[in-house]
């Protein structure tokens, strides 16, 4: 059986010499091939699909890039280039049976808006029941097999995209979670320790910080932390409050930031 970890990575991306790295490092430990397209020409034909976030086409690159793996692979991990994996990361491909699609259920997450932003936009446009706050997964992590290659079909990325399905600011995660939920796809439920997207104090402001229910105060702290030393090999274990195998460093951390926080995630998880 043939697998590939793959992510892309376009344009000026600072911290990606430490997450490709550890990406590098986790494919070689599992045996996979490993491939970070740093270019990508977009065919014509997708030139009318209507996406959010500024109409950045890298959203639909990485559909289209999976497409392509899964011509050649049986199974691909996909990690964002914002993603860190931990040397002690376990083989997600034993992990999650091959006839399932896998990713993180944000759903659970209170402080987490891409899942009502993307309801918003299906009930907009009179489309019900079909995604749910509740069961609403992130597309930073993803295992995928050779029977889902239905899901990253052309036309259909075409139809739906032209339809205004990738119109908000997750384009990619948006149709995904449409497709998956759609047509009942067989998921399989990632915990956030492979999909951790926010380090956390203990205690902010007198008040207990828990990863799940953070609410306004997460926004806070992200705005708030530039040296992110309290972090250490303790409190990032697995079980801890900061502990995860990978961690998806998103937007939501200032570029500076999330330099930092990247760099310092490094030296404790993945460089010794």
């Amino acid at each position: 059986m043939s697998n590939i970890v793959l992510t892309v990575s376009l344009g000026d991306r600072p911290f990606k010499k430490f997450t490709i790295d550890s990406q590098q490092k986790y494919a070689k430990r599992i045996g996979a091939d490993f491939k970070c397209i740093e270019d990508f020409k977009v065919d014509p034909k997708y030139n009318n699909i209507q996406l959010g976030r500024g109409g950045n086409t890298s959203y639909l690159i990485k559909l289209l890039v999976i497409q392509e793996a899964l011509e050649k692979y049986d199974r691909v991990i996909w990690l964002d280039d914002t993603c860190i994996v931990s040397s002690n990361t376990p083989n997600l491909l034993d992990i999650v049976p091959s006839e399932l699609f896998a990713a993180h259920n944000e759903g659970i997450l209170e402080w987490v808006m891409a899942d009502k932003q993307t309801k918003d936009l299906y009930e907009k446009n009179n489309i019900q029941n079909i995604i749910t706050s509740q069961n609403y997964f992130n597309s930073g992590v993803m295992v995928i097999s050779k029977a889902h290659k239905p899901i990253f079909n052309s036309e259909t990325i075409i139809d739906l995209g032209e339809a205004g399905h990738f119109k908000n600011a997750y384009p990619e995660q948006t149709y995904l979670n449409y497709m998956i939920s759609k047509y009942r796809v067989g998921f399989f439920a990632l915990p956030s320790i492979f999909n951790r997207m926010a380090v956390n104090l203990e205690e902010f402001e007198g008040e207990r910080v828990n990863y799940e229910t953070f609410t306004p105060m997460q926004t806070r702290l992200a705005e708030l932390l530039e040296n992110f030393n309290f972090l250490n090999k303790v409190n990032t274990k697995v079980g801890k409050l900061n502990g995860a195998y990978i961690y998806h460093i998103t937007s939501m951390y200032k570029p500076k930031q999330r330099f930092n926080l990247i760099k310092r995630l490094y030296e404790i998880k993945v460089s010794d």
